[in-house]
């Protein structure tokens, strides 16, 4: 996992947008490595592994990650089942490679929706096609509008972009409506399922 090229140009549009600005807290899912790879203005920023020297060199704090693994000094939560019950929640919540290895989907989109602050960002970096036994999951635009859908977001930017692995898949998502998590339901078959409701 890590905040690499495609990420960084995210960030650089983000910025030129005033998306990103000082002062905004960032929770990722994921203790990610900084892998700039020497891309653009943003490479050398910092000599932090951790994607926490990148946000500090942004003014983005404060900043905390989240990892099983707990390196980076990320808190240890299961994304499978963790809720979040911090009493701070964020400006931007990140998910560089972190979701598509962990088996409860719902949970996880959940978690990012509980964490964002009314008005945040929810952006998501993922593999869309490639990544041949990378992950348990490959994401594409359709879960995004229908997240948005369901939820009310403001879909920002999405897209797909290649690298050298395969194909990711970008979504900048903002809240906009301070409502519960709602789990959707693919729009075209929703009025088929018994009990169903049809997202349009």
């Amino acid at each position: 996992m890590g905040v690499g090229p495609t990420a960084l140009r995210l960030y650089e549009d983000l910025l030129k947008r005033s998306y990103f600005r000082r002062g905004l807290s960032v929770c990722e899912l994921g203790s990610q490595d900084f892998v700039p790879k020497n891309y653009g203005t943003l490479a050398h920023c910092t000599t932090d592994k951790s994607a926490r020297g990148l946000y500090e060199y942004l003014g983005m704090t404060p900043y905390v990650c989240i990892d099983l693994n707990g390196e980076h000094g990320a808190l240890q939560l299961d994304l499978n089942s963790a809720k979040w019950t911090g009493e701070s929640q964020f400006d931007v919540v990140t998910n560089h490679g972190t979701t598509e290895h962990v088996f409860n989907q719902a949970n996880c989109f959940t978690f990012m929706h509980d964490v964002v602050k009314l008005g945040g960002l929810m952006i998501t970096v993922c593999p869309s096609q490639g990544y041949s036994r990378h992950g348990m999951y490959c994401y594409g635009e359709l879960l995004f509008q229908e997240l948005a859908s369901a939820n009310h977001y403001k879909t920002i930017r999405l897209y797909e972009e290649d690298d050298r692995f395969g194909t990711l898949i970008v979504a900048v998502q903002q809240k906009i409506v301070d409502a519960a998590f709602v789990v959707p339901m693919q729009t075209a078959y929703g009025a088929a399922v018994p009990g169903g409701t049809s997202c349009q």
